[in-house]
């Protein structure tokens, strides 16, 4: 394990980016009904149950880890947005959402009351086994320190490039789209800041891709600009499944 020599947190990667600090649930749950405070004070001590968890409160996130996220959630007006990942697909009416990586399955659930909670309950036991348990070695891989960006032009972006010259070529929204690796991410909040740190860069290379003359470019690219001219995909995992190492084909 690495623990970080500001905030002390504890990772099993050495040099895990994250953010400094666990923040304060107070400030996540101020001004919720206490029907809501009482319910996710439920779901915390039961989560805290099953063995060591740190709580990681950003905005109106919590999110719960013990060598890894293994539940997060939303607090909303009335209810608390939950997702448990699992290493399986469960098929129960509770569950609104249910999307899958290579690592894990997750499954994302509205809880309002004391009952809905109780149901859940051994999802959330089952998600705290999940993320103690060993990595399979079914398969040999290495988990990359980065998170992977994928952006596809949207309808500005095609009024702009069709307007460059007479031949009637447009960029294919549904073809292969370039993959970059940007630095990895822990929560949504940080997500956004990582977008915002790299979007100009990715804005230029998608520009020069498709018109070398900068002059044509659009003039004060903005992050809202950005996310109007690109549809916008972020995976936080990444693995190499290869047996050799990553080198740069241009040098």
């Amino acid at each position: 394990m690495w623990s970080c020599p500001k905030c002390k947190r504890r990772f099993t990667r050495k040099n895990q980016r994250h953010a400094c600090g666990t923040g304060s649930r107070l400030e996540v749950l101020r001004g919720r009904p206490d029907s809501l405070v009482a319910l996710y004070s439920s779901l915390e001590s039961f989560a805290k149950t099953r063995g060591p968890v740190e709580v990681v409160a950003r905005d109106r996130y919590v999110l719960f880890r013990s060598r890894r996220i293994f539940a997060d959630l939303v607090v909303m007006t009335d209810a608390l947005r939950v997702a448990v990942h699992l290493g399986r697909w469960v098929a129960d009416p509770i569950f609104f959402k249910i999307a899958a990586d290579r690592k894990r399955v997750s499954h994302v659930a509205k809880l309002q009351d004391e009952t809905s909670l109780s149901t859940l309950k051994p999802y959330l036991r089952e998600a705290y086994e999940f993320s103690i348990a060993a990595p399979s070695t079914r398969a040999s891989s290495r988990m990359l320190n980065r998170a992977v960006l994928i952006v596809r032009p949207k309808q500005p972006f095609l009024d702009w490039a069709v307007q460059l010259d007479d031949s009637g070529l447009v960029p294919d929204v549904n073809g292969e789209q370039t993959a970059y690796l940007v630095p990895e991410f822990e929560d949504d909040a940080e997500a956004q800041r990582v977008l915002k740190s790299m979007f100009a860069e990715v804005f230029e290379r998608e520009l020069f891709g498709w018109h070398t003359d900068q002059s044509a470019w659009p003039k004060s690219r903005t992050f809202a600009m950005f996310r109007q001219w690109f549809e916008i995909e972020l995976h936080s995992v990444v693995e190499d499944l290869c047996a050799y190492e990553i080198v740069d084909d241009e040098t």
